[in-house]
C-alpha cells in the first residue's frame, strides 16, 4: 500500500505528541534527517522512515519500511547492546493519536525502536567539549572489529574495488567544479589528479588489500554522532539501505570517521585511530593508503555538504564553507598519498 502525503503529514503528527507512546513522556523531540524521523521520548527513541523513492531504494509501500526497519535492527545489534530493541507497528488513532503495538499485518506503518542513550556521550560530543582521550578510542575500535566478525567477509572482484575508487573521485570531482557551488576548481581538480595518481601507481597494492580478504561490511557511514564513548561502548546508525556501500576497507571506515572527527577539531583522531587498528589487529596497511582513504571521503563529503545550496541558497555561506573545509583535509591528504606513489 502506498502511502499520501497526507497521511504521513498526519502520522508525523501523531507521533509528537507524548500521548502516542506506551511508555509516560514528559515531551517528544522531533528530528527530522533526510530519510526518516526520529521521535524523542524521555527514555527510547522511534524512527519512522519516510516514503522515498530514488534511483537506489524504493521505500514508497509499508513493507519495503517495514523490511528495511528490520534490516536496520539486525546490521546494528552488531555493534550495539541493548539499544535496538526491534520493530513496533504504528496506525493512527482517534484524536490525533497514533497507537503503536506489536507487528501485525495490517499495520499503517512500522518503526525502529531504540533505547535513547545520552548524546553527551558521543564522539562528536566529547570532542566539543574536549574531554575525549586517546585511550577513550580503544573500546569502540575493539567493537567495530568485533562487529565486523558479525558478517562473512564479502567476495568482491579486486580491480573493481579499485576502480570503483577511481570513478568516485572522478564523480565526485566533476559534480564540485559544477559553476553554481563557486569552489576552486583548480582545488577539486588536483585533489582528483593525486587520488588518481596513487590508485594508478598502486592499483595492484589496493587490490591485494580484497584478494586478501582484508575488506568487511562494516558500518558505512561511520562519524562521530554515532560512537558512543564510556564504559560500554556503543555504534549506531550504521547505513543499512545500500550493502554495496557498507563493503569496504576497514581503514576506509576509519578513515571517514577521522575526517569527521578532524573537521570537529579532533586532528589527532585519525592518527589515533589507526593506532589503535594496528595494534588490535596486526593489519599493517600500505603507506598513503589512509590518506587516500581520507582524500576521496572529502571529496564525497564536499559534494554532500555543497549540494545543499540548492536545497537551501539562503543558507550558502555556511554549506560552502563546509565544503571547503573538507576539501582543504582531502588536498592535504591527497597530496601525502601521491607522495608515496
Amino acid at each position: 500500500m502506498r502511502q499520501t502525503k497526507q497521511h504521513t503529514d498526519e502520522l508525523v503528527a501523531a507521533l509528537s505528541r507524548p500521548g502516542s507512546y506506551p511508555e509516560r513522556t514528559g515531551s517528544v523531540g522531533v528530528r527530522e534527517t533526510h530519510m526518516s524521523w526520529v521521535f524523542l521520548t524521555d527514555s527510547h527513541a522511534y524512527k519512522l522512515k519516510k516514503p522515498l523513492h530514488y534511483s537506489y531504494l524504493d521505500f514508497r509501500s509499508a513493507d519495503a519500511r517495514r523490511l528495511n526497519c528490520e534490516r536496520e535492527v539486525r546490521l546494528n545489534r552488531r555493534f550495539t547492546t541493548g539499544v535496538y530493541q526491534g520493530v513496533a507497528a504504528v496506525r493512527l488513532a482517534t484524536a490525533g493519536r497514533a497507537v503503536i503495538g506489536p507487528p501485525t499485518p495490517s499495520a499503517a506503518d512500522w518503526l525502529v525502536v531504540m533505547r535513547r542513550l545520552d548524546e553527551r556521550e558521543t564522539l562528536e560530543a566529547r570532542l566539543a567539549d574536549g574531554t575525549v582521550t586517546a585511550d577513550d578510542l580503544a573500546g569502540p575500535m575493539a567493537l567495530l572489529l568485533r562487529g565486523y566478525d558479525c558478517r562473512p567477509r564479502p567476495s568482491i572482484p579486486a580491480f573493481e574495488y579499485v576502480n570503483r575508487l577511481w570513478r568516485s573521485a572522478g564523480g565526485d570531482a566533476s559534480e564540485l567544479c559544477r559553476p553554481l557551488f563557486g569552489l576552486d576548481a583548480r582545488v577539486v581538480e588536483a585533489i582528483r589528479r593525486d587520488i588518481h595518481h596513487y590508485l594508478a601507481r598502486n592499483a595492484d597494492v589496493v587490490a591485494g588489500r580484497v584478494r586478501r580478504k582484508c575488506l568487511v561490511e562494516g558500518h558505512g557511514d561511520l562519524r562521530p554522532e554515532h560512537v558512543y564513548l564510556g564504559e560500554t561502548p556503543r555504534i549506531v546508525d550504521c547505513l543499512e539501505f545500500d550493502r554495496r556501500l557498507r563493503l569496504l576497507d576497514p581503514v576506509d571506515e576509519l578513515s571517514c570517521l577521522g575526517l569527521h572527527s578532524e573537521r570537529l577539531g579532533g586532528a589527532w583522531v585519525p592518527g589515533t585511530l589507526l593506532e589503535h587498528y594496528v595494534d588490535q589487529t596486526g593489519d599493517q596497511p600500505p603507506a598513503g593508503l589512509a590518506a587516500l582513504y581520507t582524500a576521496c571521503r572529502g571529496l564525497l563529503w564536499a559534494k554532500l555538504a555543497i549540494w545543499h545550496l540548492e536545497r537551501s541558497p539562503t543558507d550558502g555561506r555556511r554549506w560552502q564553507e563546509k565544503a571547503e573545509h573538507y576539501l582543504s583535509i582531502a588536498a592535504r591528504e591527497a597530496r601525502a598519498a601521491a607522495a608515496t606513489a
